[in-house]
């Protein structure tokens, strides 16, 4: 029989606290009742699609939004780009978004309940 033993102090300079603590865009996990709560279907984005190449004008003298569309999921949205949230607590599923530049693009959206999606497309 083997006994159980206590897990090791974390590291110093760990900071823990309780998932309802966290920003909402970080709450991935759910309590262990929520795999028999109905929450509805994950978040799908339906523009822009993955792997798709978009012209938004960077060549030219000024570049212009990207539009972002997302179906299915609960509101609000937040959405990432390249790990860092540049929309948050959106309620409309269509935004727009002025990316930094031309370049590669990891865009990701959660929703309220933590579910997500991402997709990558290149920006010209």
């Amino acid at each position: 029989k083997i006994e159980p033993r206590a897990l090791p102090a974390p590291p110093p300079g760990i900071l823990q606290v309780n998932n309802a603590r966290l920003p909402q865009p970080l709450r991935r996990f759910r309590s262990r009742n929520a795999v028999f709560t109905d929450t509805g279907s994950e978040p799908v984005i339906s523009y822009p699609p993955d792997g798709a190449r978009i012209d938004l004008g960077y060549n030219g003298a000024s570049p212009q939004s990207l539009a972002l569309k997302v179906q299915q999921g609960r509101p609000p949205f937040t959405w990432i780009a390249d790990g860092l949230p540049v929309l948050i607590a959106v309620r409309e599923r269509q935004t727009y978004f002025t990316p930094d530049g031309p370049g590669h693009l990891h865009l990701s959206v959660v929703d309220r309940d933590g579910l997500s999606q991402n997709v990558r497309v290149v920006i010209d």
